[in-house]
Formats: structure tokens, sequence, C-alpha cells
């Protein structure tokens, strides 16, 4: 009585992949909208593409791993969730993800005049250089501009 249809775990899964590439594309474009653009000045520049497989794999691994269905599994499989999600906060690096890299997105971390780094989001594949415009998201989170067309 109790029981969920077979492929119900499937069909919110998809639902929820669908709903978070929705949030991702909305939180884009207010970026895009809504943050005045601003020059930005790059001395270094390093790819972190990599970095989005990386991430994809700390969570793919133990969902999938995660067949048993136990409580005990369970809980531990929220536990880890929860801790991998407190450091990716703290560490400030959430927005390296892989459903970025899926819409074509780029990551690159750069170092500022001031020495500084800061993370950088392009749809180009090409490396900023010099003194760019894009849109200051966080302290150390930018998008870049979309030319004028």
């Amino acid at each position: 009585m109790g029981r969920s249809r077979p492929g119900g775990k499937a069909r919110r899964a998809t639902l929820i992949a669908c709903l978070l590439v929705v949030v991702c594309v909305g939180v884009l474009h207010i970026g895009r909208t809504e943050f005045q653009r601003q020059p930005l000045v790059i001395q270094k520049v390093a790819r972190l593409d990599k970095d989005a497989l990386a991430f994809f794999v700390t969570y793919a691994l133990p969902l999938v791993a995660s067949g048993s269905g136990s409580m005990v599994s369970l809980l531990g499989l929220l536990a880890f969730v929860v801790l991998v999600g407190i450091i990716l906060v703290q560490l400030q690096i959430l927005h390296v993800n892989p459903l970025l890299g899926m819409l074509g997105f780029h990551f690159y971390e750069v170092e500022r005049a001031h020495g500084d780094t800061a993370l950088v989001i392009s749809r180009s594949r090409e490396a900023p250089k010099g003194t760019i415009e894009a849109h200051r998201l966080a302290p150390t989170l930018w998008l870049v501009a979309r030319e004028a067309k």
C-alpha cells in the first residue's frame, strides 16, 4: 500500500534536475540584466573547467553507490551531502558546477590587479585577458558581459 510506483524516483529526479537548470538559467539572466557592467582588470588566468567534472563526480558517485535504500545508508548519504555542501559554501567554490558546464559556460580563475583572485564565468572558450566588462555577482564571482550585437 505504501509502495511507490516503478520509475517514480527517476521521474522526480528528472524533474528536480530540469528545475535546477531553469533556476540556473534564471540566476544568470538576472545577473546579466540587473547587475551593472564593471571593468575587471586581469593579470593572470587559469582555466577551471576540469573542476566541474570533479564536482559532478563528488555528487554523482555517492548517489549512485547508495542503492541499498536502508535508513542507515540514507542517513549516511544525507550527512555526506550536508558536509560537502558546507565545505563548498565555506570555500566559495560552489559556482563551478556541471549545470553551467552543460549550458556552455567555462570557468576561469583570474588574478586581479591587487593580487587577489576571482572566479570568472564566460561562454567564451578563450580565456579573458586584460580589462574586460563583467557583471559582479559576488565579491569573488564575475559573469562576463555579452557583447552588444
